[in-house]
């Protein structure tokens, strides 16, 4: 239990040094205190004794997690008494005696030692002196003391007497002495050979300690809590015992162990104060924290010494190189931890076989190599943790069978290659290699398996040297996937795990792969810096994808020899760009889809495969010259799409050509196809080279855009046995010539648009489809159509070449079917009933008169634009449906002959060669009828009344005036812009007027209205400006724009009864005159009378609401305004321009003055009441000149805006109210404001207010500065503008005078304040009085400064006095830029006397001058700026002041030096990017001399950033997030970092970041998975599908897999299963479905194999071959089923049902002998085959008709 004890005591110790000296050790030691505790008890947990956790040192619990406070050993409390628990707390080692000065009164400790010591000696010693004070133990010859008799007193010294009774002392037993008083020193026995356990523990003894020479041992705590100050050992051979002198903290000195032979457990520790060169020489064992927590600086570990104990250095201050000797067999764990002075190499002597836990962690100051033993097998826990300072490589030996935990973390220094033999299998805990970074090679030798676990706890992703792999066999699923190794070496690799190399990106150069037979999918997909040739000579499996993206590689070696054979998977080569020359797949036993596909470099191909799949050799433009597939009978989908150097393909045997298999060859010019029954979609797309005839003889389906875009196609051979062309098949070939006879073909949409080369058609039983022949230009002559069905609009659109149609069994023309046929030149409909929308429109050859009286239907547009027809015949009881714009545009109609129609509907717009219309019997004529029909001179309207919308809009051609008497209805725009119309409009019969309808008929003269009519409607009349008089009886409402424009109105007009007028109603009719007097009311719109500049007089609108502008620019208004007395606001532009004159008085009832209400209304005059105004919109009165006085804004006056008050040059001040909280810009600009009282609490700013820089503070008596210009509350008055003074001379001799003069500016400022004052600025070297009278009365150089008394406005000149000048030193500060990284700012006090500053710049040669900066009286400080300096570099700078009087310069001297760091540029993101569910890379712009760079992320919603990467190196410009998680999102930002004289330096960063999210994927639920009874060798598995999912790959496991395999890659959201087949009867698969989506090019996959289903494929059914009677019973035959594990016998008699005989195992049992059966009997036969998986039996079909014997 003490040996536990001691060891959680050590481990505590250790924590306490860790937490003081190097904090990152120090989680370890809590680690293992968590380790010792496990297992207390919750009873034992609450015996924690407080004392303890209330002594320890702030300090730890600072540096160490709260846990360990509560986890400290609980089980030392409760097994060891309390008392020892006190006596060794754990903060002794730290803190020195802390408990010791609270169990000793302070007097005793301070004052004892010292007075007893020299006073009371004799005292002290006769206290003991007598031998019969002592209880002794007879030995016979010689005596063992045993302690101090009750009446012996133990105070002062203590002397023990050689002998007793004559008897030599040779021995103190145990606990002799223990916790008495004794204070003085103590004196041994010269013959004392032994001291028992706790002898003397506890005694607070003082001076040094001298032991016997001839003492052997010295028991465990014999000494342990004394207070010697010193230790003298004489003994040739001792031993001393665990915890013999801990706690000795008084201790001091060196320690002499000569003769000590072993050292126990604890038996120095806590001993801080002994020190120098701990001397172990003859010493063979130091026991567990022997001498932890001492305060030696060095120790010599000499030959002989066999074991070192747990932390027996620990928390030593140890310093030079630690020297292990060689014959140690021992190394404890902890031994040196946290020794931080050690240095130099570390050599494990060849002994040690184990290091053990926390052996060397925290010993940062060693430095070189790590020299392991070759017997070492295990490395524990934290062992070299934090070790930073080791170097070099580290090779691990073969035997080292375990790393430990963190075992090497943070030896951030350890560089070169990492060794792992595997002859032992290693087992590397977690973290073991963390944060060694340094690392660039890794080799690995004599593992079966490279796999995860070989590498636990190793960060070999992140090592960017060789990886040499020797004798390995397999290399294990994604083990290297995106590592950085740069060079990569194999020896007898055979197995290549999926993804295992895949995203290397930084390996190079050739890899030798002549060893491996299995390369599985993604192996080395990405690694496009691979170079050379991929020997894969004894390959038999490449994987999906292998080597996709390998671009550098250059070629490939496949097994050629007889007998071999492989596969290659989907995808396998994509990409590899580089391959070139020929590829020999004629071993290949299949081919993936897409498995070389854009390998362009390849330019021949050696095939066997009959089938090519989808996509395998697309985008391989190197292809070149003439391919022969002439033994391939299938070409699948995208095979060859993009080989663009192809020019010839021999497929004279392929009867199926997939889609897109060979679109895009631009160079293919022959093709053979004979045999080719089905070609699939755009199978020949975009294939421009292929000329001649193209023979298509066995065809019968050609596929959308099979050919398309086939630009060189001159000739097409096709069956009579095609049944279907495709949409587009033919689009495109414009070159096709020839004619086309089809029959009974269906020809999709598109099929042969744009061949104009066809000559001919001739389509018999056909059914046609949107644009089948569109653009076939070159179809000439006559169309024979013969029982047509057409599907769709527009067949022959834009067959230009049709000049006639011969069509039968047709009687209705579709839509768009003859669009644009401009050569049909004559049209005969005979049986047609129907003329569908846009059938003929275009066609403008089409010539004469059509009758179409016959024609049931006319459908939109029909024979629009038909320019060429002259004059139609409609009938309108045949005619029943008819569409809108029939004829429109038919500009060649000159006659119409309708009859049966009382409404003419809207057919003919557009025909402008209409010229007269008699429309005698029609009633109504539609909207839009005769829209635009310019050539319509005459119109005849008999019986017309009703007139639609538009109806003659834009018959620009009518004339004169049109009889609308019988009218009562008139649609909107009726007549709109017919401007030929003159004199007036009878309107009498018309009871509701409708918009626009007379708009632009600007020869109308008057017009009469409807004595019902109140209404004139929005743009009834507007901009006719014919109209000249205006009658509006009984009219209470104007619409807006009703007259606007109707320049031609004048004279007075009474609109007293109106009492609405919309916007712009009579906007411009300036020709109206008078006085405008308004209703009662009235509402007044915007604009309604702006520019009628005809009215004049007064204008009362008190009792009128008015809009915006609606009086704008009325300058003929010159009287009074009288607003409206309950008005709210002056609305804008209300006035703008007007001409009013006299003063303006605004209602209490105004609050708002809106923008440019009164701008320019220089007639209004006098000051300017605002009672109740609360805000003055921007230019509300600008320009208002004849406003004048004093402005006083009202108190309730919160805003003022822009120019408000802009250009009023007759107000002279203006009072600014408390409760105002805006001025915006400009508000009194230009006005002749000179005094502003300020009650607000805004700070003005007067310059951009009020139009001057220049102001004097009234209440704080001082000017306002020019540059700042700002006031805040009080009054301010102008002043001086401008000030100059100037001198007679600028030189004077000492005593010498002269007169200066002062000149100033200071218009619109009142005299008393235009006062200046005359100063010198150095009146020991110049003086002037206010007269001007300069007098020099001292040398040097001094300013006449003239300074405005009510501005900051001055002026200076400056006049030198001949002497000697003496300058001070500048007092420099330098500052990097925070604005600019190239720029440093210095600045310095200005120096009296000077007239410049020179400025250096040290270089690696001295001082270099920068520039210089001259000096102004004005200024106390200096500012230079540094620039195009270095970013992130040290510059050190010095200023000297300088001076020149006459020809004599004076320097001060440089200034002290000083320097600054220029800053580091903030890194420009540039974007961030997901590449996978769970990474995402973010870009930026290198940043000129960074070091490193800092990579922060926030999560969305979060303000916290958190940095996740630490990058070297300047030119670093990306790093990869991996620690994302899939669906979320992330911000990031980035800081440039570097290190100047080993201070830290960091950049800005952008505080917006750049973002991005990962897509999240659910892993598909598999339904089921199963098959048909009868299906044995496949299954078929169901999912749910997943949303948003692209597609999913389908993944299987065999029975005795414990790898996934990929079988399948499905596309599309929405599928939901797949069938697998080629499977094994009777056998167990399991299999799992991930989906994927691909977004913004990144592939996002699913999680996998969590919703893994099992299912079993069905046995065969046993053929029965024979049921034959034998001597012993009936023997049943039948052949033996693959897999079957055993076989059940059926017998059935006749009338009766099939009952089970027999069970019979093994799978190729094919017999059984039914011994039951029952001579004479007729029996039926029949047998299943039986296998069972995980417990579950499995039972074929059987034959339901069995087998008969009798």
């Amino acid at each position: 239990m003490k040996g536990k004890t001691n060891k959680v005591a050590s481990v505590i110790l250790a924590a306490t040094v860790a937490s003081t000296a190097v904090p990152t050790p120090v989680i370890y030691a809590e680690d293992a205190m968590i380790q010792e505790t496990e297992m207390v008890t919750e009873t034992e947990m609450q015996t924690e004794p407080v004392t303890e956790a209330v002594t320890e040192p702030v300090t730890e619990a600072e540096t160490e997690p709260v846990t360990e406070a509560e986890t400290e050993p609980v089980t030392e409390a409760v097994t060891e008494p309390v008392t020892e628990a006190e006596t060794e707390p754990v903060t002794e080692a730290v803190t020195e005696p802390v408990t010791e000065a609270e169990t000793e009164p302070a007097t005793e400790a301070v004052t004892e030692p010292v007075t007893e010591a020299e006073t009371e000696p004799e005292e002290i010693v006769r206290s003991v002196i007598d031998e019969a004070s002592f209880n002794v133990q007879d030995n016979g010859e010689t005596v063992t003391i045993t302690g101090l008799k009750e009446t012996a007193t133990d105070t002062g010294s203590l002397r023990i007497p050689d002998t007793i009774g004559g008897k030599p002392v040779v021995a103190i037993a145990d606990g002799a002495f223990s916790g008495k008083g004794f204070t003085g020193t103590l004196t041994l026995p010269s013959g004392l050979t032994s001291i028992g356990a706790n002898a003397f523990n506890g005694v607070n003894f003082s001076g040094a300690l001298t032991l016997p020479s001839g003492l052997t041992s010295i028991g465990a705590n014999a000494f342990a809590n004394t207070t010697f100050t010193n230790l003298v050992m004489q003994s040739s051979s001792l031993t001393i015992g665990d915890s013999a002198f801990a706690g000795c903290a008084g201790l001091t000195g060196t320690l002499n162990l000569t003769g000590v032979t072993s050292v126990g457990n604890n038996a120095f520790e806590g001993c801080a104060g002994l020190t120098g060169t701990l001397d172990l020489t003859g010493v063979t064992s130091v026991g567990n924290n022997a001498f932890a927590n001492c305060g030696f600086t060095s120790v010599n570990l000499a030959e002989g010494l066999l074991k070192i104990g747990d932390s027996a250095f620990a928390g030593c201050m140890l310093t030079g190189t630690l020297v292990l000797p060689s014959t140690l067999l021992d190394l404890g764990a902890s031994a040196f931890e946290n020794c931080t002075g050690l240095t130099g190499n570390i050599n494990i002597p060849a002994g040690v076989t184990e290091i053990k836990n926390n052996t060397f962690a925290g010993c940062t100051g060693l430095t070189g190599n790590i020299i392991l033993p070759e017997g070492l097998t295990s490395i524990g826990n934290d062992a070299f943790n934090g070790c930073a300072g080791l170097t070099g490589d580290l090779v691990l030996p073969k035997n080292v069978s375990t790393i430990g935990e963190r075992a090497f973390q943070g030896c951030t220094g350890l560089t070169g290659r990492l060794e792992l033999d595997g002859a032992n299998k290693v087992t590397i805990g977690t973290d073991a290699f963390k944060d060694c970074n340094s690392f660039t090679d890794l080799k690995i030798s004599n593992v079966d398996t490279v796999d995860a676990a070989t590498l636990q706890g190793i960060n070999y992703k992140e090592f960017t040297g060789k990886l040499e792999l020797n004798n390995v066999r397999k290399v294990d699923d994604n083990l290297f996937k995106e590592s950085k190794f740069t060079s990569l070496s194999m020896t007898g690799v055979s197995v290549i795990g999926a993804s295992a190399f895949e995203g290397c990106v930084g390996l190079t150069g050739e890899i030798d792969l002549s060893s491996a037979t299995v390369v599985k999918t993604n192996a080395f997909k990405g690694c496009s810096g691979l170079t050379g040739t991929l020997n894969l000579g004894k390959v038999t499996s490449i994987g999906n994808e292998t080597f996709s993206g390998c671009a550098g590689v250059t070629s490939i070696v496949l097994p050629t020899e007889e007998g071999a054979s492989f596969t290659v998977g989907n995808n396998a080569f994509e990409g590899c760009a580089g391959l070139t020359g020929e590829l020999n797949l004629s071993k290949a036993a299949s081919l993936g889809t897409n498995a070389f596909k854009d390998c362009a470099g390849l330019t021949n191909l050696v095939l066997s495969e009959a089938e090519l799949p989808e996509g395998i050799f697309s985008g391989c433009a190197g292809l070149t010259g003439t391919l022969d597939l002439s033994k391939v009978t299938k070409v699948a989908n995208s095979a060859f799409a993009g080989c663009a150097g192809l020019t010839g393909v021999q497929l004279q045997n392929a009867a199926s050509i997939g889609d897109n298999a060979f679109a895009g060859c631009a160079a293919l010019t022959e093709v053979q196809l004979q045999s080719a029954k089905e070609i699939g979609e755009n199978a020949f797309a975009g294939c421009v080279s292929l000329t001649g005839n193209l023979d298509l003889n066995s065809v019968e389906t050609i596929k959308k855009g099979a050919f398309e875009g086939c630009t060189g196609l001159t000739g097409l051979r096709l069956p009579m046995t095609v049944k279907t062309i495709g949409e587009g098949a033919f689009a495109g070939c414009s070159s096709l010539t020839g004619d086309l006879y089809l029959n009974n073909t269906t020809i999709d949409a598109r099929a042969f648009e744009g061949c104009a080369g066809l000559s001919a058609l001739n389509l018999t039983n056909v059914t046609l489809n949107e644009h089948s022949f569109k653009d076939c230009a070159g179809v000439a002559g006559a169309l024979y159509l013969n029982n047509v069905t057409f599907n769709g609009k527009g067949a022959f659109a834009g067959c230009t070449g049709i000049n006639s149609l011969r069509m039968t069994s047709i009687t209705s023309i579709e839509e768009e079917t003859f669009k644009d046929c401009t050569g049909l030149t004559g049209l005969d409909l005979t049986g047609i009933t129907a003329v569908k929308a846009n059938a003929f429109a275009g066609c403008t050859g089409i010539e004469g008169s059509l009758d179409l009286s016959k024609v049931t239907e006319l459908g939109n547009s029909a024979f629009a634009g038909c320019t060429g027809v002259t004059g139609v015949t409609l009938d309108g009881q045949t005619t029943t449906t008819l569409g809108t714009d029939v004829f429109k545009g038919c500009a060649g109609i000159t006659e119409l002959k309708l009859s049966n129609f009382t409404t003419i509907p809207s057919i003919f717009a557009d025909c402008t060669g209409l010229k007269s219309l008699d429309l005698k019997n029609v009633d109504a004529i539609a909207d839009h009828a005769f829209e635009n029909c310019t050539g319509l001179t005459e119109l005849k309207l008999e019986s017309v009344t009703n007139i639609g919308a538009s109806a003659f809009a834009g018959c620009t051609g009518l004339t004169g005036e049109v009889d609308l008497s019988k009218v009562t209805t008139l649609g909107e725009r009726a007549f709109e812009n017919c401007a030929g119309l003159t004199g007036k409009v009878d309107l009498s019969k018309v009871n509701t007027l409708n918009k626009a309808t007379f708009a632009g008929c600007s020869g109308l003269t008057s017009f009469v209205l409807n004595t019902n009519v109140t209404s004139i409607p929005e743009e009834f009349f507007k901009n006719c400006t014919g109209l000249t008089e205006l009658k509006l009886e009984n009219v209470t409402n104007i619409g807006a724009n009703a007259f606007a424009g109707c320049t031609g109105l004048a004279g007075e007009a009474d609109l007293s009864k109106v009492t609405t007028f919309g916007e712009s109603a009579f906007e411009n009719c300036a020709g109206l005159t008078g006085a405008l007097v308004f209703a009662d009311n009235a509402v007044v719109g915007n604009n309604a009378f702006k520019g009628c500049a005809g009215f004049a007089g007064d204008l009362d609108l008190s009792k009128v609401t008015i809009g915006e502008g609606t009086f704008e620019n009325c300058t003929g208004l010159t009287g009074k305004l009288t607003l409206n007395t309950t008005a709210a606001e002056v609305p804008s532009r209300a006035f703008a321009g007007a001409g009013f004159t006299g003063e303006l008085v605004i209602p209490d009832t105004v609050k708002t003055i809106k923008a440019s209400a009164f701008a320019g209304c220089a007639g209004l005059t006098g000051e300017l009441a605002l009672v109740n105004v609360a805000d003055i919109e921007a230019s509300a009165f600008a320009g208002c000149t004849g406003l004048t006085g004093e402005l006083v804004l009202p108190e309730n006056c919160k805003s003022v805006g822009n120019s408000a008050f802009a250009g009023c040059t007759g107000l002279t001040a203006v009072k600014l109210p408390a409760g105002l909280s805006a001025l915006e810009s400009y508000a009194f600009l230009n006005t002749g404001i000179n005094k502003v009282e300020n009650k607000s609490s805004l700070t003005l700013d007067l310059k951009q207010n009020f139009g001057s820089s220049h102001w004097y503070h009234v209440e704080e008596q001082k000017p306002v500065d020019p540059e700042a210009c700002y006031l805040t509350k009080g009054t301010v008055r102008k002043t001086i503008s401008d000030i100059k003074v100037t001198a007679e001379k600028d030189t004077l001799e000492l005593g010498e005078e002269m007169q200066v003069s002062v000149t100033t500016e200071a218009e619109g400022v009142d005299a008393d304040m235009a006062a200046y004052t005359l100063s010198s600025s150095n009146d020991q070297v110049l003086t002037v009085d206010e007269t001007g009278k300069v007098t020099a009365v001292g040398s040097g150089k001094a300013e006449i400064i003239a300074t405005a008394n009510f501005s900051t406005v001055k002026s200076s000149v400056e006049v030198t006095v001949a002497g000697e000048v003496v300058l001070d030193k500048p007092v420099v500060m330098a500052e990097a830029s925070k604005e600019n990284v190239s720029e440093v700012n210095l600045t310095w006090n200005a120096v009296d006397g000077a007239d410049a500053y020179i400025v250096y710049a040290q270089n690696g040669e001295g001082w270099v001058e920068l520039g210089r900066v001259a000096a102004t009286a004005e200024q106390a400080e200096y500012v230079y700026t540094v620039k195009d300096l270095q970013p992130g570099t040290k510059y050190t700078y010095s200023v000297e002041a300088y001076s020149k009087v006459g020809d004599t310069e004076y320097f001060s001297g440089k200034s002290d030096a000083v320097s600054a760091v220029t800053n580091l540029a903030q890194p420009a993101l540039v974007s961030a990017k997901p590449v996978s569910a769970t990474q995402i890379r973010v870009d930026w712009n290198p940043v000129e001399n960074a070091q490193g760079y800092r990579i922060y992320r926030k999560e969305a919603g979060s303000s916290e950033w958190v940095m996740v990467r630490r990058i070297a190196g300047e030119n670093k410009h990306f790093c990869i997030d991996s620690t994302a998680e899939a669906g979320k999102e992330y911000t990031y930002t980035v800081t440039a970092t570097c290190s100047v004289d080993g201070e830290f330096y960091q950049s800005t960063y952008d505080e917006t970041g750049v973002s991005a999210q990962t897509v999240a994927m659910a892993e598909p639920t598999i339904v089921s998975v199963g098959a048909a009874s009868n299906v044995t060798t496949a299954l078929r598995v169901t999912w749910n599908p997943v949303e948003n999912a692209d597609g999913y790959i389908i993944y299987r496991k065999g029975a005795n897999d414990t790898e996934w395999t990929r079988i399948k890659k499905v596309m599309g959201q929405a599928t939901d299963h797949y069938s697998n087949i080629k499977l094994e009867p009777g056998t167990k698969y399991t299999y799992c479905v991930q989906s994927f989506v691909k977004k913004d090019g990144v592939v996002y996959y699913s999680e996998k194999g969590n919703n893994a289903v099992s299912a079993v494929t069905h046995l065969k059914t046993p053929a029965l071959k024979s049921a034959t009677a034998v001597s012993n019973g009936v023997k049943v035959v039948w052949s033996p089923v693959e897999n079957a594990q055993g076989y059940r016998i059926y017998r059935k008699e006749a009338g009766s049902g099939w009952k089970l005989v027999r069970r019979i195992a093994g799978e190729n049992k094919s017999f059984c002998i039914d011994s039951t059966a029952e001579a004479g009997k007729t029996y039926t036969y029949t047998v299943r085959a039986t296998c069972s998986w995980d417990g579950k039996l499995y039972l074929s079909k059987y034959d339901t008709k069995g087998i008969t014997v009798k």
